[in-house]
């Protein structure tokens, strides 16, 4: 039987500070073997985000096409990491510290995924207003990281799905819907390119 856990984060300002120590939370895989499987979803709530907020937080933005994807469970078991291997068609911004020259397929990293481990299937779902990190290798996108612990992290808000020129977001960005016409590719590039301008 496969077991579904659910769990609600709702971003709020003034969150409680003060962390209690806990006993220690079971692996995804340790839940998998209890239960036969495991599909767990994690749902943040808020109001749609701002490109100009989403630029100003990564340090660096691609258009290019998805090659690969390759999900692993983290290091403490906790949550599932999923690689998602990005061939540029265009570097839009790169803000990193050791820059120096883009890899030839960057790897952006989120947190969700599934897999299969030992012949159990594993789901970690994360999603913020519903929306959560689905590449697939064919995908075109633009793609927007930010450097968090030596590792370049996607969030949801920072895909934007490219089709016949127009860009789409998920819906969770002002002004985006996930379906409709989207904005021409080059006005929604030379957007993000005066926005990164901050010098």
């Amino acid at each position: 039987m496969l077991a579904a856990i659910f769990v609600i984060l709702l971003l709020a300002v003034g969150a409680t500070a003060h962390a209690q120590q806990h006993p220690p939370q079971p692996t995804l895989l340790e839940l998998a073997r209890e239960h036969g499987g495991i599909d767990r979803i994690g749902t943040a709530c808020g109001p749609a985000a701002r490109l100009e907020d989403i630029v100003s937080h990564v340090q660096l933005i691609i258009y290019g096409t998805v090659v690969a994807v390759d999900a692993r469970l983290s290091d403490d078991g906790q949550h599932i990491l999923t690689d998602h291997q990005v061939q540029p068609i265009m570097i839009v911004y790169d803000g990193r510290q050791s820059a120096g020259r883009v890899e030839q397929t960057p790897v952006f990293t989120s947190v969700g995924g599934s897999m299969i481990v030992e012949g159990l299937q594993i789901a970690d779902v994360q999603k913020e207003n519903s929306r959560s990190v689905m590449l697939r290798v064919g995908d075109e996108v633009v793609v927007m990281g930010a450097v968090e612990n030596k590792r370049l992290m996607l969030r949801p808000t920072g895909v934007f799905n490219v089709a016949g020129d127009a860009v789409n977001a998920t819906g969770m960005v002002e002004g985006f819907t996930k379906d409709g016409p989207g904005v021409p590719l080059d006005q929604f590039i030379a957007r993000v390119q005066s926005l990164t301008a901050r010098d």
